[in-house]
């Protein structure tokens, strides 16, 4: 299967809605390039196939929950199923990405693929992203799995599933390797807690988005106090609720200005601005653009601005 285009979609609580693959093989390649301009980012979601990917070219910011890591060309890194993250480039980069369902290398469920190598790996608290430096010495084999996996999906050729496969079992071996040594050198360590908490207060804000929301009413969807909501979403999401809930409201309003036909006033209100002026200068500083030319340029085929909900331009990765 060849690589595949296509932007982000999102449902309400951030899960992508996207398919990967197909059921006959389920994986796909993504090959995106992301510049360093305001809102040009890949939002926050989460997908329940794993997630591999290299930095091809350029520097990148990976957000999991809990940590930014700061990946440079020729990186890579592991993201575990339905674990949330965002990514954004600190120049330009490009990015090479392999989505795929943990069956792909387990074949049959109980199968002792499945028992003994892949559920721990997909089950463990602890594994919610893992990091492949170039320079370790102990990733450098992971990596070019990681890379011979991508070309055999670029390629495409006669056979290439085999070898995607092939490449993936490898790989996920040498993961499941350094889980059993040194688990703890994951870059991921979010608590249950502190996962449950975030989880409550971001369907509150994906529910309640409309209206004037305050610190007090989204901390009390948790059962916490403000400042230790403001912790929360610090150490989980590193944003704070109001950046959140901004951000939020802004990539509902893109949806709204592509596939609606309410005007730019009522986008506006319905997203929970206070005012068309104050929505328009808060739309350019993730869009570049104002409303009403976001709409115009989608509608007449031209989406050059549409970059916070999908996030990339050109071949697209979920990452």
């Amino acid at each position: 299967m060849p690589l595949q285009d296509g932007g982000i979609n999102v449902s309400r609580d951030r899960r992508e809605l996207k398919l990967h693959g197909t059921a006959e093989f389920p994986c796909a390649g993504y090959r995106s390039t992301i510049t360093n301009r305001a809102g040009h980012r890949i939002p926050w979601h989460r997908h329940e196939e794993i997630e591999v990917l290299y930095l091809a070219s350029g520097s990148l910011e990976l957000c999991l929950l809990g940590r930014t890591n700061h990946l440079r060309s020729g990186d890579g890194a592991f993201i575990n199923s339905n674990v949330l993250h965002m990514a954004c480039s600190v120049d330009r980069c490009e990015l090479c990405s392999l989505v795929f369902r943990p069956s792909l290398i387990s074949g049959a469920a109980d199968s002792v693929f499945d028992k003994k190598y892949v559920r721990p790996l997909v089950e463990s608290a602890t594994a919610k992203g893992i990091l492949l430096r170039r320079e370790n010495e102990g990733d450098v084999d992971a990596l070019i799995q990681l890379e011979e996996a991508f070309r055999a999906m670029s390629g495409a050729e006669p056979g290439h599933e085999f070898a995607v496969r092939g490449h993936l079992s490898h790989l996920w071996y040498l993961l499941y390797a350094r889980k059993e040594a040194d688990l703890d050198d994951s870059p991921v360590h979010a608590s249950t807690v502190d996962a449950a908490r975030l989880k409550a207060m971001l369907d509150y804000i994906h529910a309640h988005y409309p209206q004037p929301l305050t610190l007090a009413e989204i901390a009390q969807a948790a059962n916490i106090g403000e400042r230790e909501c403001l912790r929360c979403f610090r150490r989980t999401i590193d944003l704070s609720p109001k950046q959140y809930l901004q951000q939020y409201r802004i990539a509902e309003a893109a949806v709204f200005l592509r596939e609606s036909t309410l005007t730019v006033a009522e986008v506006a209100l319905h997203c929970g601005f206070d005012s068309p002026s104050n929505f328009a200068q808060t739309f350019r500083k993730y869009y570049h653009c104002s409303p009403r030319d976001f709409r115009r340029d989608f509608q007449e085929g031209r989406p050059g601005h549409g970059v916070l909900t999908s996030g990339f331009s050109g071949p697209a990765a979920p990452v």
